[in-house]
């Protein structure tokens, strides 16, 4: 059996079935059109949506932090967060005002709630791989500079 080829950083490659994907693909390119390239148009866009949504959000640094180490996939970011400002220690809260927070998270729209889990999950990334908690609240945009403590 042959082995695949290695993994090279900075080709990605998949295959997109028949579902919804495909046809949203199909939608966007004709027989002139690279698919890969349309694709790739596409995912360029996407990144720059997050980004610009997440620059409209002001968290401070203990929001970030709730937000990063509340946030689970399986219930999602917007319960997932309440439910860290509901629990009954008061570490899980951090230092957030839980009324004003609260009422600034259900103004998120989809790109902005979209935009905070990809940091967040790029936020644990950088974590992992042993970066300053802090450093990486800021290089992933969930903190401006000014928002981090000195």
């Amino acid at each position: 059996m042959s082995q695949p080829p290695p993994a090279t950083p900075n080709r990605v490659q998949f295959r997109l079935g028949a579902g919804d994907l495909a046809v949203r693909l199909a939608e966007r390119t004709d027989n002139s059109h690279d698919r890969s390239a349309v694709a790739k148009r596409d995912l360029t866009l996407f990144y720059e949506l997050l980004a610009a949504a997440l620059r409209s959000i002001q968290l401070t640094r203990d929001e970030a932090l709730l937000c990063c180490t509340a946030y689970d996939r399986r219930d999602g970011l917007l319960a997932a967060i309440l439910d860290a400002l509901n629990a009954p220690a008061p570490g899980a809260r951090h230092d957030v005002d839980a009324v004003a927070f609260t009422a600034r998270l259900v103004q998120w729209g989809p790109w902005h709630r979209a935009a905070v889990e990809d940091a967040i999950q790029r936020w644990w990334l950088l974590r992992d791989s042993g970066a300053d908690p802090d450093d990486a609240l800021e290089r992933v945009g969930l903190v401006r500079p000014d928002a981090l403590p000195e």
